[in-house]
């Protein structure tokens, strides 16, 4: 048997635990924190150990796997995976290289831009031109059922082709279908987009003998625009002057349930005024109030009106997050309102409130003459009340 130094007797043991070394699953390689064979997690194929293992370099830390104290720990945003080393000083350590814990060392490590990406911006700086803005008006999609598509045309060409002085009943079944289909988005905005659609349906709701086509046209109109701002900007363009015509309409409107529903569509019209603190024309709450105040004292079915009548006023008036939310809505208002100031969208005229609110607390009065009180109706005017501009 040959006989070797002590130091090649050495090499050779520490050869044959290396080879064996090789064919243990384990995961990154070996550092000063390795664990024992055994403690390896898997799943399928993939094992790694449950004490994560750091080296210099930085490798992937997972979900189930746990961290000893001290590592530069990071998100990697090009990959979104956690990775960690030792914290050992380099170019890309925070600070002077001390240990720090893990949940106090993570950095962000921006995303590298591609050379497709990088080409695109260059050509972009040398247009000299701006990215175009982003509206999501233009994006909004035709439905995929065809046959909703087909109605809503039908409905259409035969709403233009409509005489105020025609039958209500073939009229009244086509604005039932229109009505149907104005909740969409997508036909809510096609209908008050054309000002000869929308001048249509306004004709019927001012000039028809039929109490129930006036309120079926009011119905259609109203639900194209409510929650609809593409369709709220298309009747802007289309009939500046909607607003006035339908309170115009509802001073003379004899049948609660088309005054209702004219209250309907009056709220879902958008504020149209470029001056600050402006929107429908002060003038438009004078003109309703009469039509609160007076008319409906009676217990003739006005009391809905009233209930209605006294939602508007808040959503317009004395209600501060409404008025905002309008606001924030219409591109048309866009000056800067002073926080806790009595400014709204009828308006700087503290009148208003002081008018409306005498008007709610007459009719709470005569309400409670009566021997039967309109419950719906008392409610939405005591909430009117409740508002700070009814309190002085």
């Amino acid at each position: 048997m040959p006989l070797f130094s002590l130091s090649t007797q050495l090499l050779l043991l520490t050869s044959v635990y290396a080879s064996a070394d090789l064919h243990r699953p384990r995961g990154p390689s070996s550092s000063p924190f390795a664990t024992s064979e055994g403690h390896l997690t898997c799943h399928g194929e993939l094992c790694y150990p449950r004490v994560f293992q750091p080296t210099s370099e930085f490798q992937v830390v997972y979900e189930d796997q746990s961290l000893p104290p001290g590592l530069y720990v990071r998100i990697n945003l090009a990959t979104g995976q956690k990775e960690a080393r030792l914290n050992v000083p380099q170019s890309d350590t925070v600070g002077s290289g001390a240990p720090m814990d893990a949940e106090n060392a993570i950095v962000a490590v921006p995303e590298v831009k591609t050379e497709k990406a990088a080409h695109k911006s260059s050509m972009l700086e040398q247009s000299g031109k701006e990215a175009p803005a982003y509206s999501n008006i233009g994006r909004i999609q035709p439905p995929k059922d065809s046959s909703e598509t087909t109605l809503f045309e039908s409905c259409i060409s035969r709403i233009l082709a409509a005489n105020t002085a025609l039958p209500s009943t073939p009229i009244l079944a086509i604005l039932e279908d229109l009505e149907e289909l104005a909740h969409g988005i997508y036909f809510g905005a096609e209908i008050a987009k054309q000002p000869k659609v929308v001048g249509s349906l306004l004709d019927l709701i001012i000039s028809s003998d039929d109490a129930n086509v006036r309120a079926m046209a009011a119905t259609v109109l109203g639900s194209s625009l409510q929650n609809n701002p593409a369709a709220q900007d298309g009747a802007r363009e289309a009939v500046p002057s909607l607003s006035e015509d339908v309170v115009r309409r509802m001073e003379v409107e004899g049948t609660p349930k088309a005054q209702e529903r004219m209250l309907y569509l009056l709220g879902n019209i958008p504020p149209r005024a470029a001056d600050p603190g402006a929107g429908p024309a002060s003038h438009l709450l004078q003109r309703l109030l009469p039509i609160f105040d007076a008319k409906n004292a009676g217990a003739d079915g006005r009391d809905g009106v009233r209930g209605k009548c006294a939602v508007y006023v808040m959503d317009h008036l004395l209600d501060p997050d409404m008025r905002v939310e309008r606001e924030s809505q219409s591109p048309s208002i866009n000056a800067p309102r002073q926080k806790g100031t009595q400014q709204n969208l009828l308006g700087d005229d503290d009148v208003q409130p002081a008018l409306w609110c005498a008007a709610f607390r007459r009719a709470l009065v005569q309400w409670e003459t009566r021997s039967s009180t309109p419950a719906s109706a008392k409610a939405k005017v005591e909430q009117a009340l409740s508002f700070p501009g009814c309190h002085s």
